[in-house]
């Protein structure tokens, strides 16, 4: 895990891509955000987190050890209410939008689901 502190918003970033997460580690501390990032979420959960500290999660959709589709549910299920955004390998959208269906028809809510291929500047935008 590595906590980096800035002066604005607080974000968390779950992805076992570790070259993928160092790339929205910098690229979000470039634009001044607070960064605390891990390679899955139960070593984030282990830290018996404040979740309402975190503006944005964050969270590859599948990893190792819990998906980010459950650690979804598992944040809205536990008073999270900030926005989500789940990113996905997939890059065929009939897939991605089943995906979208499959997560919004559970009650999950407030989240976004991006392919892998979407522009870092939209993170922020």
């Amino acid at each position: 895990m590595v906590s980096i502190m800035k002066e604005l918003t607080k974000i968390l970033i779950c992805d076992d891509d570790d070259l993928l997460r160092g790339t929205l580690v910098e690229y979000l501390m470039s634009s001044k955000f607070g960064i605390e990032n891990f390679s899955n979420p139960k070593l984030f959960l282990d830290t018996s987190p404040k979740l309402d500290e975190y503006k944005l999660v964050i969270t590859d959709k599948d990893m190792p050890n819990m998906k980010g589709t459950e650690f979804a549910k598992y944040l809205r299920n536990n008073g999270y209410k900030n926005p989500i955004i789940i990113m996905s390998g997939e890059f065929d959208d009939a897939i991605i939008n089943a995906y979208r269906k499959e997560l919004e028809s559970s009650g999950l809510n407030n989240f976004y689901l991006y392919s892998k291929g979407f522009g870092i500047s939209e993170l922020i935008s």
